[in-house]
């Protein structure tokens, strides 16, 4: 778990299969100083993670699948955004992902 900005942030990822299907999923959770989950992004796939986190609360995501070539900053300075949306490419745009709280 990092502490960043002011929150406790947890990123998981992974896979699963049952032999005939195949899953990828990640989670982006965001607990506040204490630790209480406050809710997370379902970010679908363990390829749009978080790649840098910055002290000026901005945390840079990147699509890391060889098609897609454009960064995206969030700002989390101010409030945990509703909604976030990961460039891929000026061609095709990117994904949107709601903050699901509990």
């Amino acid at each position: 778990m990092l502490f960043w900005a002011g929150y406790k942030l947890h990123f998981v990822d992974g896979n699963m299969s049952n032999n005939i299907n195949y899953r990828a999923y990640s989670w982006l959770f965001i607990g506040d100083e204490a630790g209480k989950k406050i809710g997370q992004y379902n970010t679908g796939t363990r390829m749009q993670h978080p790649q840098r986190f910055l002290k000026d609360g901005n945390i840079i995501f990147q699509d890391t699948t060889d098609n897609c070539y454009l960064r995206t900053w969030i700002n989390f300075r101010d409030s945990i955004p509703n909604e976030i949306y990961i460039l891929c490419t000026f061609e095709n745009g990117g994904d949107l992902y709601a903050f699901e709280r509990p």
